[in-house]
């Protein structure tokens, strides 16, 4: 958290959610004041299948669309070798910075010996297309 920052958001409006998506959507007036700087606006809040998105309507950082996935996986590496087999699961969350990017913040943890123990991945995941279809995101049309 941000030393001295007292952020708010509120719940100003709520609607049924159109096809694809779960439950009502909901208008957010946010607010995040820091030393120096006072930042503010509206923006509606949807979960669908697989992300939960802000759609920024005005105020800091608007217009524009902030979507946030889960990440997790569990995973095993066996080695032929001397070397010690490993064990691990990482969980984290991803940010669809653009159509194109997506960042990534996850955590690790091993069980087996020879493994890392504990640590923090960043990961940067750019996109490029091979065939010509439809863009994913309504911003990128």
């Amino acid at each position: 958290m941000l030393a001295n920052s007292a952020p708010r958001a509120d719940v100003v409006e709520t609607r049924p959610a159109p096809d694809g998506r779960f439950g009502p959507e909901r208008l957010l007036a946010w607010e995040l004041e820091i030393p120096l700087f006072n930042l503010k606006g509206r923006a509606w809040l949807a979960r669908t299948s697989e992300a939960i998105e802000l759609t920024l309507l005005d105020g800091a950082f608007a217009p524009g669309r902030v979507r946030f996935h889960l990440t997790g996986e569990l995973a095993t590496a066996f080695f032929f070798t001397q070397d010690p087999s490993q064990l691990h699961v990482t969980g984290g969350v991803s940010w669809s910075v653009h159509p194109n990017l997506d960042l990534s913040v996850v955590a690790i943890y091993g069980f087996l010996e020879g493994d890392d123990h504990y640590g923090v991945l960043f990961g940067m995941d750019p996109k490029i297309r091979l065939f010509d279809a439809p863009p994913r995101y309504k911003e990128a049309q």
